[in-house]
């Protein structure tokens, strides 16, 4: 069986599935609230991370195909980015860099 999400929507909704969660060892908490216990728009949700103890609850922003860090520039801060693709030519180590400088300047 091949997975393959067609857009960012079906993203998130391949990873809250129990299998992809078992495999990324990232569970969906819930929405991320701001201090009035309303629903932020960015980042998209709480992810709680299993990969080490202690777990811990991270700010997760979901991205399909980004061009690069300009299409996390509205997103707020957030700890772990999931995505599914990265365009040709751009390489994890690259956009990861970049995004520690965009969110180090803001």
């Amino acid at each position: 069986m091949i997975f393959r999400p067609s857009d960012e929507m079906s993203l998130r909704h391949l990873f809250s599935t129990s299998y992809a969660q078992e495999i990324l060892r990232l569970s969906y908490v819930g929405p991320v609230l701001n201090p009035a216990g309303m629903i932020e728009s960015s980042p998209d949700c709480i992810v709680l991370d299993r990969r080490k103890s202690p777990f811990r609850p991270l700010r997760c922003e979901f991205k399909f195909i980004p061009l690069g860090k300009e299409d996390f520039a509205h997103n707020g801060m957030f700890d772990i980015a999931i995505i599914w693709n990265l365009q040709k030519g751009q390489t994890k180590d690259q956009l990861l860099n970049d995004l520690l400088q965009q969110n180090a300047l803001n």
